[in-house]
């Protein structure tokens, strides 16, 4: 299951390869959690992909919630990351890409999900992100950054950090029951899936943990 992922371990660490959409940190952050949950991290390259990531000198909301999982995924000390990612968290509750830039729902969703990993007293913080979230969740059950549509991709996200908090917050299980249901109607009616190959596995990866009647998402 995990063979072809090995091989895309390169010469600097990363797992990737040019036909990528994704950035290098990206990628190699998600196999590393992939293979974290095939119980595989004993895997070739693992330990240098890791090393990658500490290399890694932007740190965004996104990049610092992937290296926060990676971390502790490891067994490894995060606390430093978790201090920078909090810098990163306004008044309104919402994350945003850097100190001082505006909340967006996919740097809160990125925050919430590594902040979900983490052991410690960060109740204020989360609950103000979770509202953030739920205040912002459209009439159709899904989310849209700015003034665009709502959006599969950004409403997959949400809806995969909001799971993580399902049981601590009220609201949480109603909003993800409009999440689901959104993603549900932008599915094509002929092939099960969604408009691109991405927003089809997002969309999975978000539902599959809340879907009890799994003939729902069957094509």
């Amino acid at each position: 299951r995990s063979s072809w992922l090995v091989s895309q371990h390169n010469t600097d660490g990363s797992f990737a390869n040019t036909a990528d959409v994704s950035t290098a940190l990206q990628s190699t952050s998600e196999t590393l959690r992939t293979l974290n949950f095939l119980g595989q991290s004993y895997q070739p390259g693992v330990l240098t992909a890791q090393v990658f990531l500490d290399s890694s000198t932007y740190h965004n909301t996104e990049n610092l919630s992937r290296l926060i999982i990676a971390k502790i995924q490891a067994g490894n000390d995060a606390s430093g990351l978790v201090t920078e990612l909090l810098l990163n968290q306004n008044f309104d509750g919402g994350f945003g890409e850097l100190p001082g830039y505006g909340s967006t729902h996919l740097d809160t969703a990125m925050a919430l999900e590594a902040i979900s990993t983490v052991n410690g007293p960060l109740d204020q913080v989360t609950a103000s992100a979770v509202f953030f979230l739920l205040n912002q969740q459209q009439n159709d059950g899904g989310w849209a950054e700015g003034n665009n549509e709502t959006s599969v991709y950004v409403s997959a996200l949400v809806m995969r950090a909001l799971w993580f908090y399902r049981d601590a917050y009220q609201g949480v299980r109603d909003s993800l029951v409009g999440a689901e249901q959104f993603l549900q109607a932008k599915r094509d009616v002929n092939t099960g899936l969604w408009a691109t190959t991405f927003e089809s596995l997002l969309a999975l990866i978000a539902m599959i943990p809340s879907v009890t009647q799994y003939s729902k998402i069957e094509s």
